[in-house]
């Protein structure tokens, strides 16, 4: 039936959050043509977080970093999304009141039966690893080495704007990052990341992406 080829086609992804902790895995199914940008505003209903302030990481099963979904437009199969990934959610926001639901403290118990504890003890040992993201602490170094601060840049896709920053942002993710302040406001920040500055722009015009995202920032460039 038609029905049924379509749900063939759907994957099968986890998604963990920065600030949830282990508890928070859940099992989505998604379109491969599903944009990174309605993939956000999915996510905000599992976990609270608003689409602007989630940055998004894509991981193997085996919790390795494969890509960083900075392209709101980009499909999952346009950023190779396979069966058993996992989508990691970092908040970017520095007053979200997320974090706190990771308190189990603040949270109901709820009482399993022995079955249904050891079957939620084998899936979450299963998906530990995939927590938050493996990247190399030199991750794209060599893209960013050329970069020069102050040189007007095109961040994709098409969002132009001038080199702020060049350097890691352990807030966000493990590796090299560019701020940019960008000429519209088409940013996510002022130029800080949870309350950390690393350039100073008005609101909403800043933001931070991978150096593979940047071009025409640095010498001679056009």
């Amino acid at each position: 039936a038609p029905a049924g080829r379509l749900w063939a086609t759907m994957l099968s992804i986890f998604a963990t959050h920065s600030g949830l902790g282990a508890s928070f895995h859940p099992e989505l199914k998604l379109h491969p043509d599903l944009t990174v940008g309605a993939l956000k505003q999915k996510l905000r209903s599992f976990c609270g977080t608003d689409p602007a302030m989630q940055h998004l990481s894509l991981l193997d099963d085996r919790g390795a970093l494969m890509a960083e979904l900075a392209d709101d437009g980009a499909s999952l199969s346009s950023v190779g999304a396979l069966d058993g990934c996992t989508i990691h959610i970092t908040d970017l926001d520095p007053t979200s009141q997320v974090a706190g639901l990771g308190d189990e403290s603040v949270v109901p118990k709820v009482e399993l039966s022995a079955e249904a504890e050891a079957a939620r003890k084998a899936k979450l040992a299963q998906f530990k690893k995939a927590k938050a993201p493996a990247a190399d602490d030199e991750h794209m170094a060599e893209l960013a080495a050329p970069i020069t601060i102050g040189a007007a840049c095109e961040v994709t896709p098409s969002k132009r704007g001038t080199v702020r920053y060049v350097g890691k942002i352990p807030e966000i993710a493990p590796g090299w990052w560019v701020g940019v302040e960008y000429e519209q406001p088409v940013g996510k920040n002022d130029g800080s990341v949870k309350g950390v500055r690393y350039f100073s722009c008005a609101p909403e015009v800043g933001g931070f992406v991978r150096p593979d995202k940047v071009s025409g920032a640095w010498s001679g460039g056009s």
